[in-house]
Order: C-alpha cells, then sequence, then structure tokens
C-alpha cells in the first residue's frame, strides 16, 4: 500500500532529521559475517578471497525509509603477513543518500602459535546527497527549505582499528569517521563513532558450537549494546538470536537470524528486526539478507596457512 506523498516527506525530512544528529553508520543485524565494514582490522582474517554482500530494507511499506546495501571484498598476503581489501557502502534515508567507499589494509602479527594481533587502517571518501526535489513546499523560496549549501557534500574519511583472535575468543574496537570531531556540528557528517565486539566459541557435544557475542556502537551522545547468541551446528548451518538495547536499557530489538552454507563456497544469511523498543510504531517488517563467497587460493594448501585464520 502506497502512503501519501505528504506522509512520505514527513517521514524523509523526520528520518533526515534523526540522520543527522544521530549516527550515520549502517547498522545492520549480521555484522559478525561482515566485521570490516566497522573495523579494517578484519581485512584478511581469513585464507579465502572473501567477497560479502549485505542487503537491509527497513520499514517496508514506509515510502522513504532506510535502504543499505554493501558489497566488501578482502584477501590475505601470506608474504606480507597483511590483508587488503575495499568497502563500498550505499545508504539511503529519506531524501538523503549516502556512498562511502574505502581501501582496507590491516597487518597481521603472530603473537603465539594460536593467537594474532591485527591493526588495521581504512581510507577513503564519504559522499552525501540530498534531495531536495523531493521537498513539497507551499513556498519554494522558503529559506528554510532551499538548502543550496546541503545538496551535496564530499569528504576524505578514515578508519582505525584493531582486533585480537585465538581459536575460541575474538576482541576488537575500531573508530570510523576518525577526522570528522565528535562534537561536529555538520548536517551532513554526524562525527566519529566508536565500536567494540567480543565473542567466544564453545564447543557443544561432536557436531555443535555456540558463540556468544557482546557488540558496542557509539556517536556522539548515544550508544546502542548488542548481546547476542548463535549456535553452529557441523560448522555450516546456524541460528541465533540478537537483543538490542541502548545506554538508558531501553529496548530496541530482538532479532531472529538464521542461514547456512548452502555450497562449500557459498553462505547465505537470513534476519528479521522485531521493534520493541519506540520503534515499533513503524512496524516490524526490517530485512535483511548476506551473502558471502569464499574463494579457494590455492587448494592444495587450504588450511595449511602459517598465520592462523579463526571463526571465518
Amino acid at each position: 500500500m502506497r502512503r501519501p506523498a505528504g506522509l512520505y516527506i514527513g517521514v524523509g525530512l523526520l528520518l533526515f532529521a534523526l540522520r543527522s544528529e544521530a549516527q550515520s553508520d549502517v547498522q545492520l543485524s549480521q555484522h559478525m559475517f561482515n566485521r570490516q565494514i566497522y573495523n579494517p582490522a578484519v581485512t584478511g582474517a581469513s585464507q579465502y578471497v572473501n567477497i560479502t554482500a549485505n542487503i537491509r530494507d527497513q520499514w517496508i511499506g514506509w515510502e522513504g525509509a532506510p535502504k543499505a546495501r554493501i558489497l566488501s571484498v578482502h584477501n590475505y598476503f601470506e608474504s606480507l603477513r597483511s590483508g587488503a581489501g575495499v568497502n563500498i557502502i550505499h545508504n539511503e534515508v529519506g531524501l538523503e543518500k549516502q556512498l562511502n567507499v574505502k581501501l582496507l589494509y590491516a597487518y597481521h602479527v603472530q603473537l603465539t602459535e594460536n593467537s594474532y594481533l591485527s591493526l588495521g587502517l581504512g581510507g577513503g571518501v564519504l559522499f552525501r546527497y540530498f534531495d531536495r526535489g523531493g521537498l513539497l513546499t507551499e513556498d519554494p523560496n522558503d529559506p528554510d527549505f532551499i538548502l543550496a549549501d546541503l545538496d551535496r557534500k564530499t569528504l576524505a574519511d578514515f578508519d582505525f582499528g584493531l582486533e585480537f583472535n585465538t581459536h575460541r575468543f575474538t576482541l576488537g574496537a575500531s573508530v570510523t569517521h576518525l577526522t570528522h570531531s565528535a562534537q561536529e556540528k555538520e548536517t551532513f557528517f554526524s562525527g566519529r563513532h566508536l565500536y567494540g565486539f567480543a565473542r567466544y566459541q564453545i564447543p557443544v557435544g561432536y557436531n555443535w558450537r555456540i558463540e556468544p557475542a557482546f557488540y558496542i556502537q557509539s556517536v556522539k551522545n548515544l550508544t546502542h549494546m548488542e548481546l547476542s547468541g548463535l549456535a553452529y551446528c557441523r560448522d555450516r548451518y546456524w541460528f541465533g538470536l540478537a537483543y538490542r538495547f541502548n545506554a538508558g536499557r531501553e529496548s530496541e530489538s530482538v532479532v531472529p537470524m538464521v542461514g547456512a552454507d548452502v555450497l562449500d563456497f557459498l553462505r547465505i544469511g537470513y534476519s528479521y528486526d522485531v521493534h520493541v523498543g519506540d520503534l515499533r510504531r513503524y512496524g516490524n517488517s526490517t530485512h535483511e539478507l548476506f551473502i558471502g563467497i569464499r574463494i579457494t587460493k590455492d587448494p592444495a594448501r587450504d588450511g595449511q596457512y602459517r598465520t592462523p585464520r579463526f571463526f571465518e
């Protein structure tokens, strides 16, 4: 069912205002399978060439609702002990569109036989465009709607992160939009974001393992946290649940998710956000699809690399 144009514009402006004063990074539910979009240190955390796509549509049925499309590619170069890759993130919120393109680099330091530390940098551009042509106003010359200086802007954009891995434990921290001040008042750029991530692998029987995890995102005066747990069967199928809340312990979403390695090189995951906080007024029709392709570089050496690669 299509909504009236006035409602579209109202929702678009509301989302634009919220976006301007709050977070600018895409908030994924299946971020554990594509962590390098928040933390460049994850780049190369596999013996495979990894190609990952995320499709996220929020509040389906509302025109102007958020949509995100993400493509990530990264690879580990053993001779350099380094990973390299690229992130391409396209995001739409109301009348605003965002394109963020970054090249990624991570250096991996072998600490022990079963652990390593990686340090990563990301650099590129953040482009935002505001389609004021979609605005409906009684007076097109109203100064509140001219927004001439906000039509489009492009800024250099940098990220930094680090991650520690063992066979069972992962701990990471990162900052995105490093050069954008947290107090920045730019309408289009809401400042740097801080991230933290931790998870632990618990074997259960012969064919099962459980991975509890904690995730935190903070920008300005907004902090979102998430507790999640995934259960894996035969390292091929998984299902789980995530609970998202803010710093005031107010509930935001409960997110069931499921996925499978449908082929040796192809994995697919799906999640559905059930809003339980103030966002529930917009409905629960938020869908996210994750597709991952893993390309083996040298089948004869598959799993025989000197630097360990875990979880991926």
